[in-house]
Formats: C-alpha cells, structure tokens, sequence
C-alpha cells in the first residue's frame, strides 16, 4: 500500500455517495486508515456497506438522504454535530453521469435537471 498523504486516523469524514462507486471505495479507505466514517447516500445499500466497514473493524455508520432536499442536508449535518462533535472532512461523491452519448439535440431537459440537481446543487448544499 502506498504511503497516506495524510494521517485521517480518528477523525470524523463524511462521504456523500458513499454506497457504491468512487464514494463507496472511499468510505472504505478511510475506515481502514481509522476515520470514523458517517456513509450519505440516497441508496440503501448505504447501510449493508457500513456494515461490512464495520465487521471488517471500521467504524462506520449510514444516512439515508438526497442531497438535492436542503431539509435532508441540513438535518444531516445537525444529526452530525450532535452525534459525532462535528465534521472533520466532507467529501461530495454523489453523481450521476447520465446521457453521456446523446448529441445536445437529442439530450432530454428532464436528464440535464436531474445531473445538475445532483451533482451540482448536492455538492452546493453539503458545502
């Protein structure tokens, strides 16, 4: 394993997307080094991950939430600082990549909404 570019060990990071993907890889990263990891995603295979973090030694929990409800961010974010004494890390995984082959003439407004609502507007609200 290469060398960390950072020591993370105890310290609380919070992943957005965290089930699967680039999101799920890095919750389990940062568990192995010895953060506490609070898993975000509107996913619940969120919750069998943290899990399977957890019977692995990591100390992780889940957060059923979409990111685009400014309620469900802001109530996260609340149920974190109470829960854990606040945030060290957050890192926004959650997107979507979605008509990637279509030419702009053929790319539906519903699919363009939902990748902004999601990859933009979720990261604006988290931060």
């Amino acid at each position: 394993m290469s060398q960390p570019i950072a020591d993370i060990q105890g310290k609380t990071i919070l992943i957005t997307g965290g089930a699967q993907g680039i999101g799920g890889a890095t919750a389990q990263l940062c568990a192995e080094r010895g953060a506490r990891v609070i898993i975000a995603d509107i996913k619940t295979a969120g919750e069998a991950h943290a899990a399977a973090i957890r019977a692995n030694g990591g100390d992780a929990v889940f957060h059923q939430i979409d990111v685009r409800v400014a309620d469900q961010v802001e109530a996260l974010f609340a149920n974190v600082a109470e829960s854990h004494g606040g945030l060290d890390v957050l890192i926004c995984a959650a997107g979507v990549l979605q008509g990637q082959y279509l030419q702009p003439e053929e790319f539906p407004l519903e699919v363009f909404e939902r990748v902004m609502d999601i990859n933009v507007k979720g990261t604006f609200l988290c931060t």
